[in-house]
């Protein structure tokens, strides 16, 4: 199953590093600490391809504990209305850690990092 995680990233290298979880796997739209256009954020969510990505990281893989910061209620809406159907999205009300992402991910599959 794919899930974007759909948010306004921040970088900073003081956080670290978590570890990609077994079975998971995390790909990036843009370099770290790049803001993304919403037309660009538009055509990934309208037809998600793999042209789109970056870069991806793999289970077991160390990846910066990025955090994402929360998006506002309109932006959320905009962005459920333009995904495309069954395109799994994952926004958050409150900043989260790249890590606590995962976990919550894993707790909610019946496994642990």
């Amino acid at each position: 199953m794919d899930i974007y995680i759909h948010g306004h990233g921040v970088y900073q290298p003081e956080r670290g590093f978590t570890k990609v979880p077994p079975g998971f796997k995390i790909s990036f739209y843009t370099e770290f600490a790049k803001q993304m256009s919403w037309s660009s954020v538009n055509h990934i969510l309208l037809e998600p391809s793999a042209d789109h990505i970056l870069r991806t990281v793999n289970e077991y893989m160390m990846v910066p504990d990025l955090v994402y910061v929360a998006i506002s209620n309109y932006e959320q809406r905009k962005a459920r209305n333009v995904a495309a159907r069954g395109l799994n999205l994952a926004m958050f009300d409150a900043d989260m850690t790249l890590g606590r992402i995962f976990n919550g991910f894993c707790n909610q599959m019946g496994g642990a990092i």
